[in-house]
């Protein structure tokens, strides 16, 4: 969430006018980037999509695993406002008793911190509208935008060139001619990035206990050089620990060891350097 608004502030830094092509998704802290722009230009298959964030904290209720579980921003407003709305619940005391069940099922400080990640995200979706729009001029324009993509939609919302238009960002729609070439620079970054293979631990690893590659995670473009940001990725077996298991009709516990291959591999990223694209190592 602040990495993406520390991104758009960052280019907007370099420029003065911030054009955003979107060939395809362009989703949560994507579309924060977009909100920066002065102009966004979407095709038919173009997607943005709402910025409301999930916590995932200590405070959190766990998993079986002991996992904090993720609380979606979005999920605990829907619930209060569909309580007031379809309760009927008008009364301190129901409201009260409504908040109640809800704290039941997470814990005070964990709906603490979802309601600091409201405020923030809020505020941080104003802050890259006010990069290119009037505060007080554009106020009623920049109060339906922030409603929209932090109140009215669930996460996994699909936002098209129509509904960006009508919930008033700056869009532009490609014309045909446009729109192919956008498809042709996002094919020629997918192809780079390998965005359309599944990054596959196991495959990779092959016989292999431990290995350590590269990965490219992406592009600058400048009109004279290409770059590309490339990292590394550490790939590890676990070792197979004995345990006991008790088999039906024996007598006593059967101790058995786990193929390594049976157990998921352990992955560790660390972000490397930007390289020109000719002397890029190879990646998986």
């Amino acid at each position: 969430m602040v990495s993406s608004f520390r991104i758009a502030k960052l280019i907007r830094e370099f420029c003065k006018t911030f054009n955003v092509l979107v060939p395809f998704r362009c989703h949560s802290g994507g579309t924060q980037v977009c909100l920066a722009a002065d102009k966004i230009v979407m095709g038919v298959l173009s997607e943005l999509s709402p910025v409301d964030p999930s916590t995932a904290n200590q405070f959190n209720p766990t998993d079986r695993y002991g996992r904090p579980i993720p609380i979606s921003v979005e999920d605990v407003i829907a619930y209060l406002n569909l309580a007031e709305k379809f309760g009927g619940l008008v009364s301190e005391s129901s409201k009260v008793e409504v908040f109640r069940i809800l704290t039941n099922q997470a814990p005070a400080l964990a709906l603490g911190n979802v309601g600091r990640v409201y405020n923030e995200i809020r505020y941080l979706v104003e802050q890259l509208l006010l990069l290119h729009m009037d505060g007080l001029k554009e106020r009623s324009r920049i109060e339906k935008i922030k409603k929209a993509l932090t109140e009215e939609y669930t996460h996994n919302y699909y936002i098209t060139v129509d509904e960006a238009e009508r919930i008033g960002l700056p869009v532009e729609r490609a014309n045909e001619q446009l729109e192919d070439l956008i498809m042709e620079l996002y094919k020629d970054y997918a192809q780079e990035l390998h965005l359309g293979e599944p990054f596959d631990p196991d495959a990779i690893l092959g016989n292999n206990m431990s290995m350590t590659s590269h990965v490219k995670y992406g592009c600058i473009e400048t009109a004279k050089e290409s770059y590309v940001a490339v990292g590394e990725v550490i790939l590890s077996r676990p070792t197979a620990q004995p345990q006991q298991i008790q088999l039906p009709g024996m007598p006593s516990p059967t101790m058995i060891v786990p193929h390594p291959s049976a157990l998921p591999p352990s992955v560790r990223f660390k972000p490397s350097r930007w390289v020109r694209i000719s002397e890029a190592p190879a990646c998986v």
